[in-house]
């Protein structure tokens, strides 16, 4: 459909994306006003989905560096926060995940971790694979889960979120690095003698090798235990984390954050 031709809807949705991507550039409707060449209130109706020329849009858009006839369906719900699939094409692929274990006290976990775009739910999706064996345990483990991101434009953390039968599971990750990391906090829950217990453990992305096969990368998963060689560079990973990027509050200690006890 031309542009000269959207109908209502098309407008609105357009105009929601303008106020997105305004939102994402930290500019006012006076800043864009300027840079595009017009008055506040033509911004305003813009934005509201109202009648414009075909051109004015253009240059709107051209000052946001977004494209005027991008799908909505590569554009993420305000429920998930309103990203572009273009903005984070990059995290799609596969990951290699490392946490501490709440099962095997003293060693790590690591799983494999698959993102990619889901067009059905418009907006990203991962799928984790946690299938192993123990020695100690006859039938196969297995812990696998899924689910959507959510990515909030002002904070640009990412929320992996994970709901099922009332049970839910929350991973917050930094941003994808130059190093192909991503670090953060797992929130879920795990067995204890009695009862479950609220559980948290820190937890590294790392990206994989797109050469890979799905094969390949799931010979990893599993427990670590200490003896293992990648263990030490591993868990310091994870100590970093704890102490440099997660934060929990101290209530008499005078600091606002405080490292895991190890």
């Amino acid at each position: 459909m031309g542009l000269e031709r959207l109908d209502e809807a098309a407008r609105l949705m357009l105009g929601q994306r303008i106020e997105r991507a305004r939102n994402n550039k930290r500019l006012t409707l006076a800043d864009l006003a300027s840079r595009a060449g017009y008055d506040e209130r033509t911004i305003r109706n813009v934005i509201k989905g109202q009648k414009t020329r075909v051109g004015t849009i253009e240059d709107i858009c051209k000052v946001l560096e977004i494209s005027v006839t991008e799908r909505s369906s590569d554009t993420a719900d305000e429920a998930h926060g309103g990203y572009t699939y273009n903005l984070y094409n990059e995290y799609v692929g596969f990951y290699y995940a490392c946490r501490r274990s709440f099962s095997f006290p003293g060693n790590l976990l690591q799983s494999i971790y698959e993102i990619r775009w889901n067009k059905e739910l418009g907006c990203l999706f991962f799928e984790e694979t946690q299938r192993y064996r123990v020695t100690s345990a006859k039938d196969i483990q297995d812990y696998s889960q899924c689910g959507e991101i959510f990515i909030s434009s002002r904070i640009g953390l990412l929320h992996l979120v994970t709901m099922a039968e009332g049970a839910l599971r929350l991973i917050t990750l930094s941003k994808l690095g130059l190093d192909g990391t991503m670090k953060g906090i797992v929130l879920t829950q795990a067995p204890g003698p009695f009862y479950w217990h609220p559980a948290v453990s820190p937890i590294l992305f790392r990206k994989a090798d797109p050469e890979l096969s799905a094969e390949e990368l799931h010979k990893v998963i599993g427990p670590i235990p200490p003896d293992s060689a990648e263990y030490q560079d591993l868990n310091q990973s994870l100590i970093d984390i704890e102490q440099n990027v997660g934060k929990f509050a101290g209530a008499s200690l005078g600091v606002n954050s405080l490292a895991f006890k190890k």
